[in-house]
């Protein structure tokens, strides 16, 4: 509700181009995403916003493209959806201010339940976010203390669709340059939800 500050207020404008333009994705009945087409408008407002630098990989169009497609729910097979499967997707990012950035994602099967009278599969996800070791760009090294992941993927069987996601990520993390440290504390929480019209 309150405008952005500080650190928030230079990713504002790229963040924003990215949920309000639209863009094109082909994906099989699985969920796995084929193709991306991206608005080259959406790419340009992105790489030369405040935070394009910040931004790294994902303020290009190949960057942005691979995110999507790395980043989407791919459905196990029906033989293997058993309750406690697991798989694990990763997703690599060249920022040029924390360097190399890797995102592995752990999803597990909990089961279906039913919500207002259609059955809806459920699975948790759990994402482990690592830095590379060299330094980055800036001559400074992160590494992390401590990460902790909540909440839950929901896929709509009914209409044999991605429902909602809610992912709650906590990284504790040490900064290093210089001879000097500094703990950051990272406290982000994603939400996703089908809606029907505008």
């Amino acid at each position: 509700e309150e405008p952005a500050q500080g650190f928030s207020a230079m990713l504002a404008p790229s963040l924003k181009a990215m949920t309000q333009s639209p863009f094109k994705l082909t994906m099989t009945s699985r969920g796995e995403i084929t193709e991306v087409e991206v608005p080259e408008a959406l790419i340009e407002t992105v790489s030369q916003g405040p935070a394009g630098a910040l931004l790294g990989s994902l303020a290009t169009e190949e960057g942005f493209k691979e995110t999507m497609a790395s980043s989407s729910l791919i459905l196990p097979t029906p033989e293997e959806l058993v309750e406690g499967h697991q798989w694990s997707t990763s997703l690599e990012i060249e920022n040029p201010i924390a360097g190399n950035i890797t995102t592995l994602t752990t999803y597990e099967y909990q089961g279906s339940r039913e919500v207002e009278g259609q059955l809806i599969e459920v699975f948790v996800p759990t994402l482990v976010t690592r830095f590379g070791e060299e330094k980055s760009h800036n001559g400074a090294t992160l590494s992390v203390e401590g990460q902790e992941t909540t909440g839950e993927i929901l896929f709509n069987r009914s209409v044999g669709r991605l429902e909602s996601t809610s992912i709650h990520q906590l990284i504790d993390l040490v900064i290093s340059a210089d001879g000097t440290e500094v703990n950051q504390h990272l406290d982000q929480t994603i939400e996703f939800r089908m809606t029907d019209g505008e």
